[in-house]
């Protein structure tokens, strides 16, 4: 089992759901290409989609032994799922994507969906020059706050922080991590999502938190031409942070998913 995180995640973000399924499978939580201790190239044309959507099959392929892998990914993570499982069917037995559009889904939002438009509209800022230097203020405050991270966090959260920050505070990880933005525009000018299959055919199962600010849960609902044995559950009382926010339903709908 390979899982993918997004951004501002690290691989920390998965450790429910690392705990659960190392009873059944082999998992594989990376960190993302320049973020943490990941290698960090210093081109931003190093983290365009196919070369993101490369180091998760190499992943697959170092491994799986030639398997096929359950890809899980939420985020950034699940829009590199969704090209992974797109492009390179055979690395993918099992797809499970958690709060991320497909790439050519995102693209479409992006140019028709004044709603995801405007929820869209942090992405810019992002991709800014002096973006390092605002989300690093005040100890990372506006990065917690991406994080939906509790004003008095629980012990769990607590460590979760801590793993966060450290990850952050590692040199070059934050201007990695940006380059995922800054590499790759699904806008009406960008070319992200080009060269980019939009059929997949692993059963897939797509997770979607019904209160997500930033990737609106309607979109769940535009993926009947991509996805050929299709899933949609909408996570009610969740949010953007589903794999933390209600790790026990996830889990079990990934178990069933896996089963089926």
């Amino acid at each position: 089992m390979l899982l993918l995180h997004g951004f501002p995640d690290c691989w920390h973000g998965w450790a429910r759901q690392i705990a659960h399924f190392a009873r059944r499978f082999t998992v594989v939580a990376p960190d993302g290409r320049g973020c943490n201790l990941s290698d960090k190239p210093d081109s931003v044309a190093a983290y365009r989609l196919p070369r993101l959507v490369a180091d998760a099959d190499s992943l697959i392929t170092h491994f799986g032994g030639g398997r096929p892998a359950v890809v899980v990914g939420h985020d950034w993570g699940g829009v590199v799922a969704w090209a992974l499982a797109s492009c390179c069917p055979k690395a993918v037995s099992h797809l499970v994507v958690l709060n991320a559009p497909h790439p050519a889904v995102l693209a479409r939002a992006l140019v028709a969906d004044s709603r995801q438009q405007q929820a869209s509209e942090y992405l810019e800022r992002l991709r800014q020059p002096d973006a390092e230097y605002r989300l690093s203020e005040n100890h990372f405050e506006r990065l917690r706050w991406v994080l939906d991270i509790p004003p008095i966090p629980g012990a769990a959260e607590s460590a979760y922080v801590a793993a966060c920050v450290e990850a952050w505070s590692q040199p070059g990880a934050l201007t990695g991590a940006l380059s995922w933005y800054r590499a790759n525009d699904f806008g009406p000018v960008g070319r992200a999502a080009e060269g980019i299959a939009t059929a997949v055919e692993a059963p897939t199962l797509l997770v979607w938190g019904r209160d997500d600010r930033a990737l609106l849960s309607h979109l769940a609902l535009q993926h009947s031409d991509i996805a050929k044995r299709l899933t949609v559950h909408i996570l009610e009382g969740a949010g953007h942070w589903t794999p933390r926010e209600q790790p026990d339903e996830v889990n079990a709908l990934i178990d069933a998913h896996c089963s089926s």
